[in-house]
């Protein structure tokens, strides 16, 4: 062959090659716009979903929601901590207790009275154990 039959064969594949790069370059930009619209599709059902279920349906689903909606008081008793050989270490106890703020109740208020009927107490001793009077500054 002559050098410049060879030139020209060089010449060929090399066009070839770039109307083949081209074509592959084409071919996956499409490829990716019709992903990326498909990935857009996606999102904006799944927003128009949520905007459904948050303003149209949103009566419907109160409504089915709260009548399921209980309170329940369980009493919270906890166990007795023990040693190794059984001895209790912690027992747990029922404890009231009773707290007053001083700036609302005051030791000459009427209601020490019933106060103190209700805790089994003289209305003095009560007097004696309220916040500023005796030695206890935070409860009775």
């Amino acid at each position: 062959m002559s050098a410049k039959t060879v030139a020209d064969s060089q010449d060929k594949q090399e066009a070839s090659q770039d109307v083949a790069g081209i074509q592959t370059r084409a071919a996956r930009g499409w490829r990716l716009w019709l992903v990326l619209l498909l990935l857009l599709l996606i999102a904006g059902f799944i927003v128009g979903k949520m905007v459904s279920l948050n303003v149209q349906d949103q009566a419907f689903y109160r409504s089915r929601g709260f009548p399921v909606l209980r309170t329940t008081a369980i009493p919270a008793h906890r166990g007795v901590i023990t040693d190794r050989n059984g001895e209790p270490l912690s027992v747990s106890a029922p404890v009231a207790t009773v707290w007053v703020n001083p700036k609302e109740f005051e030791a000459e208020n009427p209601a020490v009275g019933k106060l103190a009927g209700l805790l089994g107490f003289k209305p003095d001793e009560v007097k004696e154990k309220l916040p500023g009077t005796g030695t206890n500054s935070f409860c009775i």
